[in-house]
């Protein structure tokens, strides 16, 4: 019998778990659970691909979905990130551009997550997120940039 549809059910119904239960059961096995909060451009996709490399620790992303949204942190998405049978028994670190908003501040509190936050010399953001605009992409959290806007500039 394959146990990964069990697994899959029991994280699922542990959702709905108070998050004291699940924080309590990850404290036991001395399990942490870490933001890198920070602004786009400030070197964070780069710092947490090291740290998943680490024995002991997993990538986990505390939003449902990225895009063209704020990248608030959601209850579902971190209780996720916690259950999920590829990081239950180790460290989790999500990394995200995200405010201290009340609502946030609450989920850190309740969820015990350690927040680290990274920063950058503004005028290093700057180019490095000029640059990436003019390579790559302009979709994303911060703004919306149309492309002939671009080519004004």
């Amino acid at each position: 019998m394959n146990p990964k549809p069990i697994i899959k059910k029991t994280a699922n119904a542990l959702i709905n778990l108070p998050a004291d239960s699940l924080i309590a059961s990850r404290s036991k096995r001395h399990k942490k659970q870490v933001l890198l909060a920070c602004f786009p451009k400030s070197g964070s996709t780069f710092i947490r691909s090291k740290i998943t490399l680490l024995p002991g620790w997993a990538r986990a992303d505390f939003v449902p979905t990225y895009g063209r949204r704020d990248q608030e942190l959601e209850r579902g998405a971190i209780m996720r990130s916690m259950l999920s049978p590829a990081r239950f028994n180790k460290n989790i670190i999500a990394q995200h551009h995200c405010r201290a908003s009340e609502h946030s501040l609450s989920l850190i509190n309740k969820f015990n997550i350690t927040v680290i936050v990274l920063m950058r010399q503004l005028m290093d953001a700057a180019l490095s997120i000029s640059d990436h605009w003019d390579r790559e992409s302009t979709n994303g959290p911060t703004a919306y940039l149309d492309h002939n806007l671009l080519r004004a500039c």
